[in-house]
């Protein structure tokens, strides 16, 4: 590469074997993804935990009713740390290493946030198992293709849940669970069958489930994903019981009523599977 990475992503070390990395992303499953152990510098991910704004008392009262996490989108508010490292997830060098690892060429970070930025997760809080909204909020002509994920809990407890879950096509069961260990890095594709979440989370009151995203953009849609703009798409779960299908169903629906765009996250409530397949258009059949 011609440009070395700044102090803040720790990805030096496996840049020069980028093919080495893309097979991997490449022949994941349920759908391509790549997990990065150490993605930051130690020192700047030190930095970046220790700016992380509280959590108020209610976001965590809500986190029982609400199946989205607190979301702080815009950079302007943070410190110092967090904002370099947006700076820098937005900027050539890691952006041509990220085209060159997933084959997305023209993917260019969001510099709105939209749904990004500092996610943070209290006991009870979880994420209905669904697949990404397809273009921008405020650009219909921009896809969204990828999510970089950065965890940022240094005192994980496998107990406490939370685990990412990636779920085949179908919806059908769970193919591959990943713990959301400290300065652990995921790089996943998006379209129409991505399907993820994370169940209910079992913490301590004074625990957060912590993490950065930054989600990336192309010109066109993948081959999974449909060209006319739609909303995120929540599956089902089928492995769970009929109460708490019925329970998320009905938080769904309030949600769309109340916050119908949930700060940059749109909500497509109530499809059966069949229904969200049958909308699909062209590519996606």
């Amino acid at each position: 590469m011609s440009r070395a990475f700044t102090s803040v992503l720790n990805v030096e070390r496996f840049a020069t074997d980028v093919d080495g990395w893309r097979a991997r992303f490449d022949a994941a499953v349920p759908f391509r993804h790549i997990v990065i152990d150490d993605f930051l510098t130690e020192p700047a991910a030190q930095a970046i935990h220790a700016e992380f704004p509280p959590l108020a008392r209610a976001a965590r009262t809500a986190a029982w009713l609400l199946e989205a996490r607190r979301y702080n989108v815009g950079t302007a508010h943070l410190g110092p740390s967090l904002r370099a490292v947006f700076s820098e997830l937005g900027e050539a060098p890691f952006t041509h290493w990220l085209r060159t690892l997933t084959g997305v060429r023209d993917a260019q970070m969001d510099p709105e946030n939209v749904g990004a930025g500092v996610h943070q997760g209290a006991r009870g809080s979880h994420l209905h198992v669904h697949a990404d909204h397809n273009t921008h909020p405020s650009d219909p002509t921009r896809y969204r293709r990828l999510n970089v994920l950065v965890y940022l809990n240094p005192h994980w407890v496998p107990a406490w849940g939370g685990e990412l879950e990636l779920w085949d096509a179908d919806c059908s069961h769970v193919v591959r669970t990943i713990e959301p260990r400290f300065n652990r890095c995921i790089i996943m594709e998006v379209h129409d069958r991505a399907f993820h979440g994370y169940r209910r989370l079992r913490f301590p009151a004074d625990e957060t489930r912590d993490s950065l995203a930054a989600y990336y953009y192309s010109d066109g849609p993948a081959a999974l994903q449909a060209h006319a703009p739609h909303a995120t798409v929540f599956g089902v779960e089928r492995d769970a019981g009929v109460p708490t299908r019925v329970a998320s169903r009905i938080c769904q629906a309030v949600l769309a009523r109340v916050f119908p765009r949930l700060q940059g996250l749109p909500l497509e409530v109530g499809k059966s599977l069949g229904q969200r397949n049958s909308a699909m258009r062209g590519d996606v059949r």
